[in-house]
């Protein structure tokens, strides 16, 4: 009886499937478009891509549109010169916000860390995104950086 009971609560929390007793639960349309907002922010494989076609393959997972278009041309042409980038970007949080059943603003809170001093900087993220045949994908992106702190500040 108890394993019925449990059963009925996962089905009623929005469980896709039960696999040997365990449940999976679905995702909201929020978690999904989270994750990839995630994935976009600290996701860096693309710096190993030995190609534009690469480089577009993989940003294809979290862009579309003409702004992967654009950014993939970007990338490549920015990894495939000598280059000396210390920062690391993460993602403390943020708000996700539908739009409508096929588009969603996020207002992300973002971190670059340099990664031989330990100074972190902050920043806020405005993703515009649209879901795509392939799943939600980032469509506009805008980024504002707090200053520097002056020296003596």
């Amino acid at each position: 009886m108890f394993m019925v009971a449990v059963l009925t609560l996962l089905s009623l929390a929005g469980t896709v499937r039960i696999d040997t007793g365990r449940a999976a639960p679905a995702k909201t349309p929020e978690q999904e478009i989270w994750t990839v907002v995630q994935g976009a922010v600290t996701d860096q494989a693309w710096w190993r891509a030995g190609s534009e076609t690469e480089v577009k393959s993989i940003l294809s997972r979290y862009y579309g549109g003409p702004l992967l278009e654009d950014l993939s041309r970007n990338v490549w042409d920015f990894i495939s010169r000598p280059t000396d980038w210390y920062w690391k970007p993460g993602l403390e949080g943020g708000r996700v916000q539908l739009l409508s059943g096929e588009t969603a603003r996020v207002e992300a809170r973002l971190t670059d860390q340099d990664v031989r001093t330990g100074v972190i900087r902050h920043g806020k993220a405005t993703y515009l995104l649209k879901k795509e045949r392939t799943g939600w994908r980032i469509t506009s992106a805008g980024y504002h950086w707090e200053k520097e702190n002056a020296e003596g500040d």
